[in-house]
């Protein structure tokens, strides 16, 4: 059945971000942060991470209405039906979901649903009007949607949808490759200031308490192949998110912005 879907206009905007992507999504000023993979996961991060304040859902635990690739098929369509662009009732379409009621500001409004125990993906549709302006510029200022999808690890059981068959579908709809080459991020991971890492003995004990290793989970930028003369902030754009850097990694979410 579709979500339960909210949104709180009262949650104040600045909370602590968590990274629990089984949680609710709400947009935050984070959503104007500069076009980069490590400053995209905060972006993301944050826009999870005022949900804590929000509500606490409890992990996905029936059967999705759609495998992996189904799921990936509709994706893949909406963003290829007008280069990105969408509207909250193409998207309610598309998924056969419902969103609340809108959380409304001065250059745009969000629509939202969330992950819970009987519905299996977080999303969130921002309709942003000509009075926006992005910090990573003008590329990207006044009117366009954004919307994002995400889901659990494991949410479809021992199978998922594989990093190189997202490349593969992106590339071939005529969208640049978001892994430009694999396992980046785990060179990053991996160069954590830790004796027994750089030893090759492992990670560090549990105990010890872990910085950051690199943007967690990795996040791998793609756009539209000549897009606005193949400028980087160039909309259309996107983000995708995976367990790992490799080609059998699993995707678990997709941002993407547009014009209309």
């Amino acid at each position: 059945m579709p979500p339960s879907a909210i949104s709180s206009p009262d949650t104040a905007d600045h909370e602590v971000a968590s990274d629990n992507v089984g949680s609710a999504l709400l947009m935050s000023d984070a959503r104007t942060l500069p076009w980069t993979p490590y400053l995209m996961s905060i972006l993301t991060v944050a826009m999870l991470g005022t949900a804590a304040a929000v509500d606490q859902q409890p992990d996905f635990q029936g059967k999705p209405p759609l495998t992996a690739e189904e799921l990936w098929t509709k994706v893949l369509a909406l963003l290829n039906e007008h280069d990105g662009s969408v509207t909250k009732e193409r998207f309610e379409q598309v998924f056969d979901v419902r969103f609340g009621p809108p959380r409304r500001e001065e250059d745009g409004t969000t629509y939202l649903a969330h992950a819970g125990r009987e519905w299996y993906f977080n999303a969130y549709v921002t309709i942003f009007n000509d009075q926006y302006k992005s910090v990573t510029g003008p590329e990207a200022n006044g009117a366009h949607s954004e919307w994002y999808i995400s889901w659990q690890p494991g949410t479809f059981g021992v199978t998922c949808l594989s990093a190189k068959r997202v490349r593969e579908t992106l590339v071939a709809s005529g969208w640049s490759s978001p892994w430009q080459s694999w396992g980046a991020w785990e060179k990053l991971r991996w160069s954590a200031p830790f004796p027994e890492r750089r030893r090759g003995l492992g990670d560090p004990p549990a105990l010890v308490p872990q910085p950051p290793l690199g943007p967690p989970p990795p996040r791998a930028n793609f756009s539209r192949n000549g897009a606005e003369g193949g400028h980087p902030n160039a909309l259309p754009r996107g983000v995708v998110d995976s367990t790992r850097d490799q080609p059998d990694s699993c995707v678990t979410g997709i941002l993407v912005e547009a014009k209309p």
